[in-house]
């Protein structure tokens, strides 16, 4: 998938590893706050496989950054990284 300036694109692993730690959870925040902030139809979640960095999960990446251990807490600036 090739990233344009209209549409962005947030990979975000569900594999075991990181469902355990709470990726779904971490999934459904994000769509909500992109929907609540009106970004939803640029910016989408796209579900992946294993990351190969399962000790260090939830992991998620944009652009060129990868982002570990994600949680609520990170959930506002992934957002406006996204804007």
């Amino acid at each position: 998938m090739q990233e344009t300036e209209e549409q962005k694109y947030l990979f975000i692993c569900q594999s075991k590893s990181c469902l355990k730690r709470g990726s779904s959870h971490v999934r459904k925040e994000l769509k909500q706050q992109l929907k609540e902030n009106k970004m939803h139809k640029r910016v989408r979640v796209v579900n992946t496989k294993c990351m190969d960095a399962c000790k260090c999960g939830p992991n998620l990446v944009y652009g060129n950054k990868l982002y570990q251990e994600v949680g609520g807490k990170d959930i506002d600036s992934i957002i406006r990284a996204c804007q």
